[in-house]
């Protein structure tokens, strides 16, 4: 396939790719009053604990005064503790508590669940090549 009919086919199919699996898993998250961003956000922290405050709002894109409200509701849910690293009050690091890594875990539990049902259809060698396309994508955007 050329470049550009690939590009044209994946334009048109990653967002409705993107909405199926959002949709399935804010239906799994609802009834746990933990939104997709803070999972994200969760997640973020849990990959690189302790997280600096700074990072971690650049990942999520946000500016200063909303990540404020932002972490505030998170730390007032119980999923996060903020505090200074050791020497430097200038700073603010985020860690996950008990709490937050229970919601990562349940999190990836519906995850799972809904992915099986988009994925199981498929034939498993499909499914081989779409991880080792993920995989690859990864591994070249990660910092």
């Amino acid at each position: 396939m050329q470049l550009d009919a690939f590009i044209d086919a994946i334009t048109e199919l990653t967002p409705r790719l993107c909405r199926a699996i959002l949709a399935r898993e804010q239906d799994c998250l609802s009834c746990d009053r933990v939104t997709i961003q803070e999972i994200w956000a969760l997640e973020i922290i849990g990959y690189q604990e302790p997280c600096p405050r700074a990072l971690l709002l650049k990942q999520l894109r946000l500016k200063p005064s909303t990540g404020s409200v932002f972490l505030r509701r998170l730390e007032s849910s119980g999923l996060i503790r903020r505090f200074h690293p050791k020497g430097n009050r200038r700073n603010v690091d985020i860690s996950l508590t008990a709490r937050g890594r229970r919601a990562i875990e349940q999190a990836r539990r519906h995850r799972r669940s809904a992915l099986r049902l988009l994925f199981e259809p498929l034939p498993e060698k499909d499914r081989a090549s779409y991880l080792a396309m993920l995989e690859a994508l990864t591994v070249q955007f990660s910092p």
